[in-house]
């Protein structure tokens, strides 16, 4: 005989039931690293040294002594840098010109740079540059005064140039006119151009008329 076909039968659905409703399912959230995982330090190297301490500089200290010859020397000691300053005044200023030749004073400054026989203009200049220092000058009322700044292991050399050039500086006519037109150019501009600077010396003549 024909086999029987399978014939499924159909569900029957009844109207008043509520099917269960299907569960969502939950997805497994992977743990972030930086939710779960405390930061990482990053190690100062300083944290353990000990604070620094800066390095006690002496207070300066002033010396003075008197030499055989009058001279007086002063020595201000101060160790903040390694420099040394050697400044060199001459108690002699505008002050001790005569009526009529004004300027003598500032002319006698620039005449101090032509040099000696040891060492000329040049050469004073080449070895102070080379040295790494400077130097220069300036006339007052009552003192002109000549200054070099150096590298503390050059103070022979200024020394030795200040003494050379106040006992052997060379003098000529040439040197002489020199200065003076520098001098009087200097004037022109520092007083002349100057209308304060004009005030102040005519003020300067009116206080001082009749004194010497």
């Amino acid at each position: 005989p024909a086999p029987t076909p399978l014939v499924a039968a159909a569900p029957t659905l009844d109207p008043t039931h509520t099917p269960e409703p299907i569960p969502t399912p939950v997805p497994t959230s992977t743990p972030s690293p930086t939710a779960t995982r405390a930061p990482t330090a990053t190690p100062n190297p300083t944290a353990t040294l000990p604070p620094p301490t800066a390095t006690p500089i002496p207070e300066p200290t002033i010396h003075a002594q008197t030499l055989g010859n009058g001279l007086k020397m002063i020595l201000y000691e101060d160790h903040s840098a390694p420099v040394v300053s050697v400044n060199l005044w001459y108690r002699v200023g505008s002050r001790n010109e005569r009526v009529g030749g004004r300027g003598m004073a500032h002319i006698m400054e620039h005449m101090m740079f032509e040099g000696t026989d040891r060492f000329n203009r040049e050469q004073r200049s080449e070895l102070i540059e080379r040295a790494g220092g400077f130097e220069n000058a300036f006339t007052g009322d009552d003192a002109t005064a000549y200054f070099q700044v150096l590298p503390k292991e050059k103070l022979e050399l200024a020394l030795d140039m200040e003494a050379d050039r106040m006992q052997d500086l060379v003098f000529s006519q040439e040197h002489f006119d020199s200065a003076r037109e520098i001098v009087k150019e200097e004037f022109r501009v520092r007083v002349e151009n100057d209308p304060f600077a004009q005030a102040f010396d005519r003020f300067r003549e009116l206080l001082f008329d009749g004194t010497s």
